[in-house]
């Protein structure tokens, strides 16, 4: 794959629209293998742990780092090296944290992913949320809160974009359901409740 995305930019220019297009479907192609093989192959707490001591993957994932014994990694870590969907890939190795309970470089990976998301598909509502347990799960409750009603509002002001754009506000409007779903789980039992 590495060698057809430098012949699209040899043979179109590497700003070409065309580079473009190969860098983003060997991105999405890398994240959804990953997907796929966190959710088919059992990991071994062994493989999550390994990441701290791992390789760090060059790029501007702010951090985020893993060893190359898992194949999850393995594809978040090619993907990192494309200049495309780094909030994705970061969104996406933190999910790999979290599984590997590594939650501390989850943090990392997702802020990470909240840093790079200009211009890309936007996760910054999925980031939220996934700050928002990790957070919960360390005991981070207050920190916690804030993270999970950053996501309602981020998830509104998408639902409202797309609106105004005639757009399809199924998905986002699954968001702010899954945002202010959380954020209920996160708040303080009320009394009468």
């Amino acid at each position: 794959m590495d060698q057809l995305i430098r012949q699209t930019a040899a043979v179109f220019g590497p700003a070409s629209p065309e580079a473009l297009e190969a860098a983003v479907g060997g991105a999405r192609l890398c994240n959804e293998l990953a997907l796929l093989a966190m959710r088919s192959a059992p990991y071994s707490q062994d493989q999550g742990r390994q990441g701290e001591a791992g390789a760090t993957s060059s790029g501007a994932e702010g951090g985020c780092r893993g060893t190359l014994a898992s194949p999850a990694l393995l594809y978040l870590s090619y993907a990192l090296q494309l200049p495309v969907l780094t909030a994705v890939t970061c969104n996406n190795l933190a999910l790999h944290y979290v599984d590997n309970s590594q939650p501390l470089l989850a943090l990392r990976c997702l802020a990470a992913a909240q840093q790079n998301n200009a211009g890309e598909d936007d996760v910054s509502v999925h980031a939220a949320l996934n700050t928002a347990a990790v957070l919960a799960r360390l005991g981070r409750r207050s920190e916690a809160v804030a993270a999970a009603r950053r996501a309602v509002e981020l998830a509104v002001a998408e639902r409202a974009r797309l609106a105004m754009r005639g757009g399809q506000v199924d998905s986002a409007r699954e968001l702010v359901a899954a945002a202010h779903h959380q954020l209920e789980a996160l708040l303080p039992d009320k009394p009468g409740r």
